[in-house]
């Protein structure tokens, strides 16, 4: 009975780590390529995700879980080649879920300033945490002060 209970909790944590992996994935992928499909266009608003930022890395470690599991579902024990292989990417992955934020967090902003947006802070939602909070850059004061009225209308300030 240990030995099925085993697998199934496996299966389990296996399944829930492939859905944490995608979701990291689209997420980073999505507030990534709107926020590159913004810039390039020049539109008037720019919002930059940060919390979208740890997806990638967050999508490479749980990744690692998935395989790492998948492995000990099918064959029982982990090659140490493997293993050895799998730890790296993991740490790779919980690497860049601190480094790619802190990076973009000073890089984004200076891009986007540099060509003549400002930060509109009145109009971003607060997050309950601050990592997760979106930047809202606006080519013109008159956008900024839309924006704020929108959403003192909505209730969400």
């Amino acid at each position: 009975m240990k030995g099925k209970t085993n697998i199934l909790n496996l299966i389990f944590v296996s399944l829930l780590s492939t859905a944490l992996a995608i979701f990291g994935f689209v997420y980073f992928y999505s507030a990534s390529n709107d926020l590159f499909h913004s810039i390039n266009n020049l539109s008037p608003v720019i919002q930059y995700q940060r919390g979208a930022m740890y997806g990638l890395g967050g999508g490479i470690s749980f990744s690692c879980l998935v395989i790492t599991f998948s492995i000990l579902i099918f064959y029982k024990k982990i090659p140490f080649k493997i293993e050895k292989k799998l730890m790296k990417i993991f740490f790779t992955g919980l690497v860049l879920m601190l480094v790619v934020p802190v990076l973009t967090g000073i890089i984004i902003p200076h891009i986007i300033e540099g060509k003549g947006y400002q930060r509109c802070e009145k109009a971003e939602r607060r997050a309950s945490w601050p990592i997760f909070r979106i930047h809202i850059y606006t080519d013109n004061r008159q956008v900024c002060e839309q924006l704020i009225e929108e959403k003192q209308q909505s209730g969400r300030y």
